[in-house]
């Protein structure tokens, strides 16, 4: 599918959807370097659907990251979704942008880091709100403070994010795709908590067991 085709163009925050219930397990990102938006679906009713889409900032330099320190926003391969490994709080952080005024609060309220294969990328905040819908960062993805307060109610830590090439070709069959393999995670995630909670309340029984046979 192309870029053009995920959502409308309007240069402010729109949310989708909001009276329907959303499948939570199914959520993930797509994050289109063309049209500079970062959108956000889910699966309502076995369909996937937009949810959320907010103008975004990325890297100064177009094309395909290579190395760190390139000013480049690398794109995810095909069939092969970066992923959330962290959402930390960066209400402190500071960078210095070499402009002369030093370190300055920079990232807005969170990071959410990346799994791209590269170190220090994430989406998350802005010092410059009028970068936004540019080209300026260098490698990441900056959203407006709010938008980024709002798209924290979506993320969660393995949720899987999309980075489409410069010309906003995005494979087929993402949609359902990536909704099954979100949805897989989850139930694989749940079924290890049950797990660990099972062979906790064995334990703790044994122990139980034990200590009165060694009262009686």
């Amino acid at each position: 599918v192309d870029a053009n085709v995920m959502g409308t163009k309007e240069d402010k925050a729109c949310h989708y959807n909001t009276d329907r219930k959303v499948n939570k397990d199914s959520e993930f990102i797509v994050i289109s370097k063309k049209d500079l938006r970062l959108y956000v679906y889910g699966t309502i009713k076995g369909d996937t659907a937009l949810l959320a889409k907010y103008p975004a900032c990325l890297s100064k330099v177009k094309g395909q990251k290579q190395k760190v320190g390139d000013m480049k926003t690398p794109s995810s391969p095909a069939g092969k979704p970066f992923s959330i490994t962290q959402i930390q709080d960066a209400s402190t952080w500071k960078h210095d942008f070499k402009d002369g005024r030093g370190s300055i609060k920079a990232y807005g309220n969170w990071f959410m880091r990346l799994k791209t294969g590269f170190s220090g990328i994430g989406i998350h905040g802005t010092h410059a709100p009028e970068s936004i819908g540019t080209r300026a960062t260098e490698g990441c993805i900056r959203v407006e403070n709010s938008n980024l307060d709002n798209l924290r109610s979506y993320v969660t830590v393995g949720m899987a994010v999309i980075i489409g090439p410069e010309n906003g070709r995005i494979y087929a069959g993402l949609g359902q795709e990536l909704a099954g393999k979100q949805e897989a995670r989850k139930a694989r995630e749940r079924e290890e908590r049950k797990a660990r909670e099972q062979k906790s309340k064995s334990s703790t029984s044994l122990q139980v067991s034990r200590s009165q046979e060694q009262g009686t």
